[in-house]
This record gives structure tokens, sequence and C-alpha cells, in this order.
């Protein structure tokens, strides 16, 4: 045999071999090889309800989070499609459906700053800044590089009227996301008032 052949039998014992102790290992946790299927079928919805948000098809990202959180084996999965699902009614101004999501998503995901973040501008919109605030601050304690909870930490400040509190996280919120056009826009916004 030549040096090819032998790379490529190599290759394909390895392949053999690790789908070997993927299904003996989904088979002594009580899984199935269906379920690595399923698993991709999840994160597959996610990401498309992401895109979807993404381009502000905000009804049409409800269909494949719905799939996602039907589909879910995990707690984690679950969690995720409330997200979305949360985010979507949110979008929609469907303010109760979308709390009612969110609170399900923190309860499976309590340590993930996303549903804190959709509740604070849920409160935001019902003109309550003050529990907004608590919301948002729980959001920058467990993820404080992520600019959108600076950013609704921001808003929270802005509208109960801490000027110079609403600039420090506006301006957080542009060092960790440059790029951000709303960021932007709001520490501008701040600045000026």
């Amino acid at each position: 045999m030549n040096s090819a052949k032998i790379l490529i039998f190599i290759s394909v014992v390895m392949i053999l071999v690790l789908i070997g102790v993927t299904v003996f290992f989904m088979w002594k946790s009580g899984g199935s090889v269906g379920d690595i299927f399923e698993i991709r079928s999840v994160s597959r919805d996610l990401q498309q309800a992401k895109k979807l948000w993404s381009e502000g098809k905000y009804q049409e990202m409800l269909a494949p989070a719905n799939h996602a959180l039907s589909t879910a084996k995990t707690d984690e999965d679950k969690g995720y499609a409330y997200y979305w699902i949360g985010v979507s009614y949110f979008k929609q101004d469907m303010l109760d459906e979308a709390e009612t999501n969110e609170n399900k998503a923190i309860q499976l995901l309590p340590k993930f700053s996303g549903p804190y973040i959709t509740l604070a501008a849920i409160y935001l919109n019902r003109s309550q800044p003050q529990v907004a605030l608590k919301y948002a601050s729980t959001a920058v304690q467990l993820d404080p590089k992520y600019g959108w909870a600076h950013n609704a930490l921001g808003i929270a400040y802005q509208d109960l009227g801490d000027k110079i509190n609403a600039i420090k996280e506006f301006k957080e919120a542009v060092r960790l996301d440059e790029n951000n056009s709303l960021f932007r826009l709001n520490l501008t916004r701040a600045q000026e008032n």
C-alpha cells in the first residue's frame, strides 16, 4: 500500500471509531442516535429564528422558535427557544406573551442575560423604569461584556433621570460594540439632553 492509501484507511477507521464511541455513549445515557439529529435540528431552528430577527421578520421567527421548543430535549434548548419566542412577541408589541416566555427562559437558564434584557425592555415600554433597572442590572452582572445589557441599563437610568449613569452605560455599550449605531445614537442623545 502506498502512503496515501494508508492515510485514507486510517482516517476512515478513526471516523468509524468516533461514530461507534458516540453511539455507545448515547446508548449508555439512554439516548439514541436520532437524538443527535434532533439536537442539530433544534440548533438550526434557533439559528433560523435569530436570522429572521436580524432581518426584522419578527412574526416569521415564531415558527422556527416554536419548532425548536417542541423538539428540544434539554432544558438549555428549551430555555433558548422560550427566549427567542419572547423576543418575537416583544417585537410584535405583545408584551404579556413576551414576559411569560422570558420568565420561562429565566427559569431554565437563570444565568443567561438575554431574557433579562428583554424584560427590561418590556418594563421600559410599560413606563416602569425602576423594574427595568432591576432586570438590566441583573443582565450586566451576568454578562458585563454584552453591549445590549449596558444599553438597556443606560435607558433605564435615562428614564429615571440619572443622566450621569445613563451616559456611563451607553459609553460602555459603545465601547463593547463600536459598530452598533443604536448604542451610538443613545449615547449622543443622552449627552445632548
